[in-house]
């Protein structure tokens, strides 16, 4: 089941990026397959890092942007100016294959050797600096240069939070089970991590519930964001404030110490 929800990012990808707007459609994509995707899954390719929901979206949607928004990409003039920090994170992966080369051995009853890297290696650490950091990045400097961008993914922040909070009360009383449910086998291996402040700490579809709550403190934010915003008329200020509550109140049920308190300086 994870691997046909991994592999049916592919078809997915090609409908939404032929049917909405570039922009949308990566909101969309990168969204969906963040917040529903599988943990742990993951398609392995040679001499290239796992694509799991984080990476391959960001493979699918860039190749897609060449052909279907190839205007904006050419625009964007990339591997230039600050881009060239992306090509200097490629070359680290293999200045630190080449300064591994030596064999470690640990331990004295039972040794463990740790072969020294290879050039493989060198490939993979350069591509993952790539695939995580440099296509999102990339793709966000190309696309979304507007005003109007710019709200489209804040409006999409908050009710994709909103939608979140549906999963998340459900947790907060059976515990972190949606995962299990859907894909067959937990997200985290060691459940009493899902237990805080005497009740459950939810994880809905990441990787840890420290994660859903990071996620929820940027959903809070962008509301906040919007709420600021000189267009927004005073009715919708009104409107939004209260949305921002609740989020707030559903970032405080997520039980992260750390994004309450990010929470507080940066409002």
């Amino acid at each position: 089941m994870a691997l046909l929800a991994l592999f049916s990012l592919i078809p997915l990808t090609a409908y939404v990026f032929w049917s909405k707007r570039p922009q949308l459609a990566v909101l969309i994509v990168v969204f969906f397959a963040a917040l529903f995707g599988p943990e742990g899954a993951f398609i392995k390719l040679p001499l290239v890092p796992p694509l799991d929901k984080v990476s391959l979206p960001y493979v699918l949607l860039f190749a897609f942007a060449i052909v279907k928004a190839r205007g904006r990409m050419k625009r964007a003039k990339l591997m230039r100016g600050i881009d060239l920090l992306i090509a200097m994170a490629f070359i680290a992966g293999f200045v630190t294959f080449s300064n591994n080369g030596d064999a470690l051995t640990y331990g004295s009853w039972r040794s463990v050797t740790l072969p020294p890297l290879a050039i493989n290696d060198g490939l993979q650490l350069g591509f993952q600096e790539l695939l995580i950091a440099g296509l999102p990045f990339m793709l966000g400097r190309a696309l979304f240069r507007s005003p109007r961008d710019l709200r489209d993914l804040l409006h999409f922040l908050v009710v994709a939070g909103l939608l979140q909070t549906a999963f998340i009360w459900v947790e907060l009383r059976l515990s972190p089970q949606f995962h299990t449910w859907v894909y067959g086998y937990g997200a985290h291996s060691d459940f009493l991590q899902t237990i805080r402040w005497g009740g459950y700490r939810p994880m809905v579809f990441t990787a840890h519930g420290l994660a859903l709550a990071l996620f929820m403190l940027v959903s809070f934010l962008a509301c906040l964001v919007l709420r600021r915003a000189g267009e927004v008329k005073i009715r919708d200020r009104w409107r939004i404030g209260r949305v921002a509550i609740y989020l707030g109140v559903v970032l405080v049920l997520c039980k992260s110490t750390g994004a309450i308190l990010y929470a507080l300086i940066l409002v």
